[in-house]
């Protein structure tokens, strides 16, 4: 007969916060909690030969999880540059020296 443990990511719930609804600020106060990624939402797992398995797994999600956070981060980061350039393509010079931006208007010229 198999034992079972309580999943040590959702403490035996079954649902856990996504890293991305974490604020800096608030923490997940205000964060909605989803399935559990490692226990699947059952709250526990077998212990039979589950170390490595488990391990593993759990690696492997929270690598591709991170991945994946970098990869809308850095699309985000570059929508907002894009979006950046073309505003200040638009201005004159004087605007954009009583707006006091001639610094990324400089780091656009360079770029």
């Amino acid at each position: 007969m198999s034992k079972t443990i309580n999943c040590f990511v959702c403490d035996g719930k079954g649902k856990d916060y996504l890293i991305s609804d974490l604020d800096p600020v608030e923490g997940y106060k205000m964060a909605t909690k989803q399935v559990c990624l490692f226990c699947e939402g059952k709250g526990y797992f077998y212990t039979i030969d589950w170390q490595y398995e488990v391990s593993r797994w759990f690696y492997d999600i929270k690598r591709d999880k991170l991945k994946k956070e970098k990869e809308k981060a850095e699309e985000k980061r570059k929508k907002k540059r894009e979006a950046e350039q073309m505003a200040l393509r638009k201005l004159t010079l004087e605007e954009i020296t009583l707006l006091g931006l001639e610094k990324k208007y400089k780091e656009m010229k360079d770029a």
